[in-house]
Formats: C-alpha cells, sequence, structure tokens
C-alpha cells in the first residue's frame, strides 16, 4: 500500500502519475517520467522492477561515475540500461537478457527512448559457452533462472538458452548483476574489476561470504538492502 510519502515521490516522478492510482492503473501502460524517458509495462511485475531500480534507487545509480563501459546482467525490460544510457549518453551499455520475452519489452523500451547507444544481446551469462535450460517463473519476468526451483513461482516451462562467459564482453567500468541465483557460481573463482558492482543477492548461496570477498578485494560496500549489494573502489 502506498504512503502519502511514496505517492507524492510518484508525482515528482512521472508525469502521468495519475496512471497509478489504484483502480485506475491497467496494464499493459507507457509511464513518462518528467525527463522525458519513458517506459512500456507489461504489468505489475514490470512495475515492481521499475518502482525497486527507480523509485527505491536499490543500485545506487548515484555510485557510478562517467563510465566508458556498463554491463547490465539480467537486464529484463532494460530499467537499469535505460537510466545509465539516458546519465551517461557517451558510455557503451551492454544490456545482457537469457528470456526470450524480456528481450523483446527490453528492445521496445530501448526503441521508446531512441536511445542508440545500448546493443541487446540474448544470452544468459554462465560459466562456459554453451546451452542451458532457462526455467521461468510464471509469477515475475524477473525471476526465471538457470537454477530449478530458485523461486516459488517457477514452474515446469523452460526455455533454452545460449550461455556465454562473462569475460566474452569487454571489461566494464560499471557492473550490473542480477542472474537469479547464478550470482555465487559467476563469482566463484574471479572478481570483476569494474569500479561500480552492483549485484542482487539470493538466498541459494553465501551472501556474507561473497560481500567478504569482494571487500578484501579493494571494494567498499557502499549500500546493502535485502537483496542488493553494491561496491565501489577508485
Amino acid at each position: 500500500m502506498s504512503t502519502p510519502s511514496s505517492f507524492l515521490k510518484k508525482i515528482r516522478l512521472f508525469k502521468n502519475w495519475w496512471r497509478l492510482v489504484r483502480g485506475i492503473r491497467t496494464f499493459p501502460l507507457v509511464l513518462s517520467l518528467r525527463d522525458g524517458t519513458r517506459f512500456f509495462l507489461r504489468d505489475q511485475s514490470d512495475y515492481f522492477m521499475l518502482e525497486e531500480v527507480l523509485m527505491n534507487d536499490c543500485y545506487r545509480l548515484g555510485s557510478i561515475s562517467d563510465p566508458d563501459i556498463v554491463l547490465d546482467v539480467g537486464a529484463n525490460i532494460g530499467t537499469f540500461s535505460i537510466l545509465v544510457a539516458r546519465k551517461f549518453p557517451r558510455a557503451r551499455i551492454v544490456a545482457i537478457e537469457p528470456n526470450s520475452e524480456n528481450v523483446a519489452a527490453l528492445q521496445h523500451n530501448i526503441d521508446l527512448n531512441g536511445l542508440k547507444n545500448i546493443e541487446v544481446h540474448h544470452r544468459a551469462i554462465g560459466t562456459r559457452h554453451g546451452e542451458a535450460e532457462l526455467h521461468l517463473d510464471e509469477r515475475h519476468h524477473g525471476g526465471h533462472s538457470l537454477i530449478p526451483g530458485l523461486n516459488k513461482g517457477i514452474g515446469t516451462r523452460t526455455e533454452k538458452v545460449r550461455t556465454v562467459p562473462l569475460d566474452s564482453f569487454p571489461a566494464p567500468d560499471a557492473l550490473k548483476v542480477d542472474c537469479s541465483g547464478y550470482e555465487y557460481a559467476l563469482f566463484e573463482k574471479d572478481l570483476p574489476s569494474a569500479a561500480y558492482v552492483g549485484i542482487r543477492l539470493y538466498k541459494n548461496g553465501d551472501r556474507n561470504a561473497l560481500e567478504d570477498r569482494f571487500v578484501k578485494a579493494g571494494y567498499k560496500l557502499e549500500q546493502m538492502s535485502k537483496q542488493v549489494s553494491v561496491f565501489t573502489r577508485a
């Protein structure tokens, strides 16, 4: 339920804020920010992702400083990629998303904003080149995972996806990772060298141990929310 302060925040952020009023809110819809950025949302789960990244600033976007290359692993509908692309128009944004329906929504949002500095890769990040089964979450577009049974919404539907290792892409200055529980396998051996790393950490691994490894590698833990940890270093 929205509090008065949270609804005032929506009024400040969105031109068409009235579309979010209970009883009026219907999907699909396009929300327009006051700076002209627009997001096409298929349903409530897309809105939750927008709310978390934009309104709650779970990835602490202000900690990203003038990047040349940004990798968005698990780009979903493109909320993070689009906000960063608008903020840093000279940066190269690499958006990586395994689910075909999310890729279509991601590309639609990029086109909706006329952005030319985002490139989309329909891939899953894995530990090697190959193929894998992506287990589909029936309740939330952001819950698809290479790990069966990770979320309660994951049923029997799967999608075959191509996997590529993270080092298939240029070394980024900023790295955002939301790969639905696979982050622990991704960073099991090597940590990234990016100045900014934002990771959604699921409960299927030892979050504290991974955070400690980043800190010991010279990172500062800038923010730790319920699921997202943000690390920076000079």
